[in-house]
């Protein structure tokens, strides 16, 4: 992301070492994915961020259904690990981000 500012292109303080990080399969060729792996980085999880969002919205319009529907969401995020696209991280990170932006 790049910010213009008095003329000037003003990059983020800090870049973690997860930008840009590759997904399992491309990290340990030993590793088989059970789907096709996306030609995008692997943190955070896209998928877990559009379940950690939706399930929040949800728990807000139902709240007598929010557990069912964070369990969904936790439940979502957790495939793509198994699937051997995202490491645990990803996921944690994307239900996270999700999470704030339905607030």
């Amino acid at each position: 992301m790049r910010l213009k500012a008095e003329g000037r292109s003003k990059e983020p303080e800090y870049r973690g070492p997860w930008q840009k990080r590759p997904r399992p399969t491309a990290f340990d060729s030993s590793l088989t994915a059970t789907l096709p792996n996306p030609q995008s980085p692997s943190y955070p999880s896209e998928h877990a961020s559009v379940a950690g969002a939706a399930s929040t919205v949800l728990a807000y319009l139902f709240p007598d259904k929010a557990d069912e529907f964070k369990a969904r969401a936790r439940e979502s995020a957790q495939v793509w690990v198994e699937a051997g696209l995202h490491y645990p991280s990803d996921e944690k990170a994307g239900l996270e981000l999700g999470q704030a932006v339905g607030l």
